[in-house]
């Protein structure tokens, strides 16, 4: 079992939902998409708390897949509302930042089996290597 806090793919789900989460509160958009899109993203942090506790390298697997959709979801939301609440830019880096997120879980997806989890599981990782 890992710990849920050493996963720094975690941390970066968890940051981007509070960025998000700012981002839309009281912001006149409509409750309906504040909720999709908070919901897809905070799915994502919760999906890899409860990865961390899986032993199986099948369910893991799985439950990285729920969080890539998750992250192509949240991309999607973020590209309709984003227009209303902030800058192009400031759109834009968070689009890059989701899509960091999701190249970081695939790659953390596809160190599953092979001996390698915990270079793809722990801070300093991949996601941190490639500077995202």
């Amino acid at each position: 079992m890992q710990n849920v806090e050493n996963l720094r793919v975690y941390k970066d789900a968890k940051e981007l939902t509070r960025i998000m989460y700012r981002a839309v509160k009281g912001s006149g958009v409509l409750f309906k998409l504040q909720d999709q899109l908070l919901g897809s993203m905070g799915s994502v942090a919760a999906n890899l708390a409860e990865f961390s506790a899986m032993t199986n390298d099948n369910q893991k697997k799985q439950k990285l897949i729920t969080c890539i959709g998750e992250c192509e979801e949240a991309l999607f939301w973020w590209d309709i509302v984003s227009e209303d609440l902030v800058t192009k830019e400031k759109a834009d880096e968070m689009a890059k930042q989701l899509t960091g997120l999701k190249v970081s879980l695939l790659a953390l997806y596809k160190t599953l089996g092979t001996g390698h989890e915990a270079r793809g599981l722990t801070v300093g990782s991949e996601h941190e290597a490639r500077g995202v």
